[in-house]
């Protein structure tokens, strides 16, 4: 704190008052040990080249003292390439981390996927451990759901979706549980995150894990629509 002093011959004096935490200053002094071995080495290490000891000094001490949550946000702007849309899946995903009460830290941020396609990758290998592919039930559950809502021009009433597929209300609920992060319900209509998850579903190679098949999803829309108009819903 800033303490403003009227000095005996009437100057006024603004001095700084320092509150420590004793184990915060017993920490400083066994680092500062090690600060003079750094600086006294460093001419040494230096000689012979073209670095600055004292701009080498300079830089390393403004690492050293650069803190933790700095570093983090540093590397999370690497592999968010600019794109917000990372950023609100990255809060999704340490919600996610937080509810199942599993520690964030450094390591597990360095090793977070890198720009939307990972994340999306990510996020579905996430909800479907079973891989994506033949064989895994739940996705085989859910991809019709998925082509369905990439076929529609608008998001779809999730009753709508329950009579094409024929939904029970337990699969409802386990479909919709699954697919929630990136395809959420609004007002009783499917959503899609972001147009990016469309762009990713359907760049993915025929038979790849979380391909989905846009027409054939169509065809299915097609069919109930049909249906209705000619009396048979």
């Amino acid at each position: 704190m800033c303490l403003r002093l009227a000095l005996p011959d009437g100057t006024t004096h603004v001095c700084e008052v320092q509150l420590n935490v004793s184990s915060v200053l017993e920490a400083k002094d066994r680092a500062h040990v090690h600060y003079e071995k750094v600086r006294s080495a460093l001419p040494e290490a230096c000689r012979g080249t073209d670095a600055d000891p004292d701009a080498l000094e300079a830089f390393i001490m403004q690492r050293l003292s650069t803190s933790a949550r700095d570093g983090v946000v540093e590397l999370l702007e690497r592999k968010s390439a600019g794109l917000f849309m990372y950023a609100r899946l990255l809060e999704q995903t340490f919600e996610a981390h937080a509810a199942a009460g599993e520690a964030i830290d450094f390591d597990a941020v360095a090793h977070l996927p890198a720009g939307l396609g990972e994340m999306f990758e990510a996020n579905f290998a996430r909800a479907f451990p079973g891989g994506g592919g033949a064989g895994d039930e739940a996705w085989d559950q859910c991809h019709r759901v998925v082509e369905l809502v990439v076929a529609a021009k608008e998001p779809l009433p999730v009753a709508l979706v329950g009579r094409v597929l024929g939904w029970g209300a337990e699969e409802r609920e386990t479909v919709l549980g699954a697919l929630s992060l990136l395809f959420p319900v609004r007002e009783g209509r499917l959503h899609v995150l972001h147009k990016s998850v469309v762009d990713w579903l359907l760049g993915r190679a025929h038979g790849e894990p979380f391909s989905v098949d846009s027409r054939g999803g169509a065809v299915r829309l097609w069919r109930r629509c049909v249906a209705a108009l000619g009396g048979g819903a």
